[in-house]
């Protein structure tokens, strides 16, 4: 019974988000962001180059800022999908900014990396005026955001040309079922978006550079980015003396660990827990879960 309702929650989380109404349709199940949502706030020219922010009820002083950067395999996706993960990390208390970025055709390795790394310079201006504490920002992404996310936290290049600091302006990442050692391709395309395909691509190349702790999740039944990718990162980072944790759930597998953190979904594995955790909110998502409780008890 339970490994059954395990495939059919997988089978229904996999439902809603390969689709572009029904993922937004778990946008409209999560509350809406406790402290309000800002949307289409620009970072540069161009219709990629906009963000929405999601903010979290006001606390006692300015809350952690998370980016989170979408997958797509670099070819697709639009922050207006991912409202869910926006209000879900805002519930637990961080002001959390999802851009958008250019993909493949029209764009290819590295040019979503100067998007995503322009968006960071804008995210810590702005923020400040929501509450943010900029001194406490977070990078996070799955899958194909993942590799984004990695690649700014890990190659300072692209966010020094953004006028960042990787070593002083990062206070961590967050990777979920994250490529990040994955060569040689074995993808047509994906040889096109990464020419000249080399070391230069793949996150683990840079490990060494890892100034701020990495969280990288990722589940045990992932066969679309493997496991090995999170595994394989996190020990180069510690053997270079960095900090990098990884969790592997059972039975999770690409997508059902992103479903994890929309609310009728996060039976599936505790990742929203374990991320709002390592953000430092902890308490924010017991309480959270707390009143839930008391709700449902009315």
């Amino acid at each position: 019974m339970r490994r059954l309702m395990s495939l059919t929650a997988g089978t229904l989380a996999a439902s809603l988000l390969t689709a572009c109404s029904p993922a937004r349709l778990l946008g409209s199940i999560e509350a809406t962001a406790p402290g309000g949502e800002v949307y289409d706030v620009a970072y540069a020219a161009g219709p990629r180059h906009a963000m929405d922010i999601y903010l979290p009820a006001k606390g006692n002083g300015p809350e952690p800022v998370v980016v989170f950067f979408y997958g797509g395999s670099w070819r697709s996706g639009d922050r207006g999908t991912y409202r869910f993960m926006g209000r879900s990390l805002a519930a637990c208390g961080a002001i959390t900014i999802i851009p958008d970025y250019r993909v493949w055709p029209e764009t290819g390795f590295p040019g979503f990396l100067e998007d995503a790394a322009a968006s960071v310079a804008r995210a810590r201006e702005v923020a400040p005026q929501y509450g943010g504490d900029a001194s406490r920002l977070f990078l996070m992404g799955h899958s194909a955001g993942a590799h984004i996310a990695a690649m700014l936290a890990l190659d300072p290049a692209y966010l020094a040309a953004a006028g960042v600091d990787q070593k002083t302006a990062l206070a961590g990442m967050v990777g979920l079922s994250g490529p990040y050692d994955f060569l040689p391709l074995q993808d047509p395309v994906l040889e096109e978006i990464f020419a000249p395909v080399g070391p230069r691509t793949q996150p683990i190349t840079y490990a060494a550079n890892a100034s701020a702790p990495m969280l990288l999740l990722t589940g045990a039944s992932d066969t679309t980015v493997y496991p090995g990718n999170s595994e394989r990162l996190a020990a180069k980072v510690r053997e270079t003396g960095g900090r990098a944790d990884v969790i592997v759930y059972p039975g999770i597998g690409h997508i059902g660990l992103l479903a994890a953190f929309a609310a009728p979904l996060r039976f599936l594995a505790p990742a929203r827990a374990d991320v709002c955790g390592f953000l430092g909110l902890g308490s924010r998502v017991s309480a959270t879960a707390a009143h839930g409780a008391e709700a449902a008890a009315r």
